[in-house]
């Protein structure tokens, strides 16, 4: 069962990147950046190969299901309404109660608004 606990991203622990294929379809790897002994490095636009997708940014996993999804990609800057249109593709592989986070185009890097997916009812709603 997939598990990003033991992963790292961006200096994050249990976080890895993710693109949304325009199918629908999650691909997932650690964001790594080149240095301390690090040859290569391997970002959000690693995953497509470069190609369009419906959102990029952080995902975590947890026993298989996705407890917290965000849009937080410099190379994409993908907007809240892609972050909204990949939770809606992904829904059914959800926890009950997953965070999702927004982050904004005008101050990247920077959480606007974090909201609450509720599997059971399909709803985001704010917190």
């Amino acid at each position: 069962m997939y598990d990003t606990s033991n992963e790292e991203s961006k200096g994050i622990k249990g976080l890895v990147a993710y693109a949304v294929t325009l199918s629908g379809d999650l691909v997932t790897s650690p964001h790594i950046q080149p240095g301390k002994g690090i040859d290569f490095g391997y970002y959000h636009s690693t995953l497509l190969g470069g190609k369009p997708g419906l959102c990029f940014g952080m995902v975590e996993v947890r026993d298989g299901e996705i407890t917290y999804i965000d849009n937080n990609s410099g190379h994409y800057k993908p907007t809240q309404e892609n972050l909204y249109n990949a939770v809606k593709k992904l829904r059914n592989l959800f926890a009950t109660d997953a965070i999702v986070s927004s982050y904004s185009l005008h101050t990247p890097y920077v959480n606007t608004e974090e909201i609450r997916y509720s599997k059971d009812t399909e709803k985001i709603e704010h917190f």
